[in-house]
């Protein structure tokens, strides 16, 4: 009676028979698992090799994000400083007058105490006004990384609160509707960086209407509202819309509509990176009557205290 062994190593088949059929058989079997042995080595290295180009990929795929992130906030910091300057005009305007009125009335001889401090009191108001100006807009440059919970009405505040002269100087009205009061989980600055990605694309669509005359007025309704157990923020525009063409490539890195001189393309595509992989939510366009609305969903629950172990 024959003998013989097999592991799951797949060690040879070891016979011990007279027949030179069956001995010719375990040598054919032998060869193919020595075969099968060399071809699980080669997959295995195979693995190694895909596993590590895997990483590298992603530790690339980061890296470029990151560049883009940088250059997305470094375009931001330019239309910001536009805005501020628009922001500053009207108190630097009111801060000379004040203090020409000051001097004028002291030559004449009749600034009084009283006259004095309602001047003085004037240039203080408009001062604090600057300054916190210059507070919106460091905050909004904050390099620090910190998740934690933050109210997206005042964090949407203060992205307005640095674009508001600027959409004020091209006949743009801006309004924060908060149907419901939430509370969201993430970088607060980064979800500020969508918010003026998405501010700053809606003022360019309208400006492009209100130069063409198709419309008088240019209108940004932001609303905040919970849905079941996602917080909702909706930024809508009456800009036009978007060529339905093209709707579904607006996201893409490095795709814009706009001119060369005006457009770097990745502003879409780094919200909508921030909302998706960052913060766990979704970010979507569509076409409205008068223009475009942007909805960003992110869930109410804490993913960190989701994450725990109960």
């Amino acid at each position: 009676m024959s003998e013989y062994s097999f592991t799951k190593k797949m060690q040879p088949i070891v016979f011990q028979s007279k027949s030179e059929e069956i001995n010719t058989i375990a040598n054919v079997t032998n060869q193919m698992i020595a075969n099968i042995s060399d071809y699980l080595l080669q997959l295995k290295s195979f693995n190694n090799e895909l596993k590590e180009q895997v990483k590298n990929e992603i530790l690339k795929q980061q890296k470029q994000e990151r560049l883009m992130i940088h250059q997305s906030r470094q375009a931001a910091m330019g239309e910001m400083l536009e805005s501020i300057a628009h922001q500053w005009r009207q108190p630097l305007n009111i801060i000379g007058l004040a203090t020409a009125n000051i001097e004028t009335e002291y030559k004449l001889g009749v600034l009084n105490e009283k006259k004095f401090d309602e001047k003085m009191e004037i240039v203080s108001l408009n001062l604090q006004y600057m300054s916190n100006t210059i507070d919106d807009f460091r905050n909004f440059l904050n390099p620090e990384r910190k998740f934690g919970s933050f109210n997206p009405q005042k964090s949407i505040g203060e992205v307005l609160n640095i674009l508001d002269a600027q959409l004020q100087h091209n006949n743009i009205l801006s309004k924060l509707i908060e149907e419901s009061s939430i509370t969201l989980y993430g970088v607060e600055n980064e979800f500020k960086q969508v918010i003026f990605i998405l501010l700053s694309n809606a003022k360019d669509a309208i400006m492009l209407q209100l130069q063409k005359q198709i419309i008088s007025q240019g209108t940004i309704n932001i609303f905040i509202k919970q849905e079941k157990d996602e917080g909702v923020i909706e930024v809508c525009d009456n800009g036009g819309g978007i060529d339905e063409n093209i709707l579904h490539s607006i996201f893409d890195p490095y795709f814009t509509t706009k001119s060369n001189a005006n457009g770097t393309g990745i502003g879409l595509y780094i919200a909508k990176n921030i909302i998706e992989s960052r913060m766990q939510g979704s970010l979507r366009a569509k076409n409205t009557e008068e223009g475009s609305c942007f909805t960003i969903r992110i869930s109410l629950v804490n993913p960190e205290k989701e994450n725990e172990v109960i």
